[in-house]
């Protein structure tokens, strides 16, 4: 199998990190209550583009390197692996996270500004720093706050030679394939159903890495699928999971249901690995593409933006309610895009390449 782009896929992601970015905006910033509701439950069920991201992430991880651990674990094709992984995550993750350090200070000293949970402590900036701030410790959120799914990640990362090793030496039928997924949702689901009385899919935060392997998993057995060339209606797949996604926000469903959102993301990245339908021709025309190729870099840029234009602009936020407060969103939305346009330049494309050029 060649290893060929599938565009589609990049695109998602970009709106995969809008959705956080809106989720933020709206759950953290004095906007709470004063938007349309439509927007308000959007903006509500965005905190599930980080499963997005971890399914999405399980299939391209083993798309590109399944082959990497097909015979056997070698510590030289570990290293080459994780130092590409470290690569394309850290150098953005450590310069996102350090510039708090002074805009956390001058925010303090120019207008009186303190973390009501201690979010800028140094033991939560070694958690940050270390990657280790999505592992589930207790009280390691802090500072950039959604790069706690970069860290995620990064387990998911430290895992999948060994998941690779299970899960893709060989092919694996796709009635065992469907058999597989059907065990994760059951245990995940009864997880969260248990431990939050049936009133969330996803359990607590000391339960995040079941979160994010179980996710990253599905992911890989969604790349078996494809791998084995399993045919389906394409296109009525792609429609009817954008469907149930886009039907779901805007009824804020309860968060009970949240692991049927998160079986159709699965769903709807099998459909656009085909690219003969109109709904992956979308997201792999040329400005979704770009988006989701600097969706990384929005994803863990909108955080220190938000903050400094929180602390520094609050006259951006008006007083009133309802379309009018479109504006700031609008505002926030296009300096983001911005800062990240610049970091992806700058930062993300020049140091990745750096660091495989001096490890590798």
């Amino acid at each position: 199998m060649t290893k060929n782009r599938i565009d589609a896929l990049t695109g998602i992601r970009g709106i995969a990190a809008l959705w956080v970015l809106l989720h933020h905006l709206v759950s953290q910033y004095p906007l709470q209550g004063k938007l349309p509701v439509l927007v308000e439950h959007i903006a509500e069920k965005g905190w599930l583009g980080v499963d997005l991201f971890f399914i999405l992430s399980g299939f391209v991880i083993a798309y590109v390197h399944h082959k990497d651990f097909a015979n056997q674990i070698i510590g030289n094709t570990m290293k080459q692996f994780m130092v590409k992984r470290i690569a394309r995550i850290y150098p953005v993750h450590l310069l996102t996270t350090l510039s708090l350090v002074p805009i956390y200070f001058g925010a303090k000293w120019a207008f009186g500004y303190d973390s009501p949970v201690n979010a800028f402590s140094l033991e939560k900036l070694l958690y940050s720093v270390s990657l280790t701030n999505g592992f589930g410790f207790h009280d390691s959120l802090g500072w950039n706050a959604p790069s706690w799914s970069v860290s995620s990640e990064f387990l998911a990362y430290l895992a999948f030679p060994f998941l690779a090793a299970l899960l893709l030496r060989k092919q694996l039928s796709a009635l065992l394939c469907f058999a597989l997924i059907a065990v994760i949702f059951i245990i995940t689901t009864s997880i969260g159903w248990v431990l939050t009385d049936k009133n969330s899919y996803i359990a607590g935060w000391e339960w995040v890495s079941v979160r994010v392997l179980s996710e990253f998993i599905f992911g890989m057995l969604i790349f078996q699928l494809y791998r084995l060339n399993f045919k389906a209606p394409y296109w009525l797949f792609a429609i009817v999971s954008a469907l149930i996604i886009v039907y779901m926000s805007v009824i804020n469903a309860h968060s009970r249901w949240d692991w049927v959102m998160v079986l159709t993301f699965g769903v709807l990245i099998y459909a656009l690995t085909n690219s003969e339908h109109g709904v992956s021709r979308f997201l792999a025309s040329a400005n979704m593409k770009y988006l989701g190729e600097i969706s990384y870099s929005i994803y863990l840029c909108h955080g220190v933006v938000f903050m400094v234009f929180n602390s520094a602009l609050p006259k951006l936020l008006p007083s009133g309610e309802g379309l009018f407060l479109l504006i700031p969103i609008l505002i926030y939305v296009v300096f983001t895009l911005i800062v990240a346009h610049f970091m992806y330049k700058l930062v993300e494309i020049p140091a990745q390449a750096y660091l495989k050029k001096r490890l590798l």
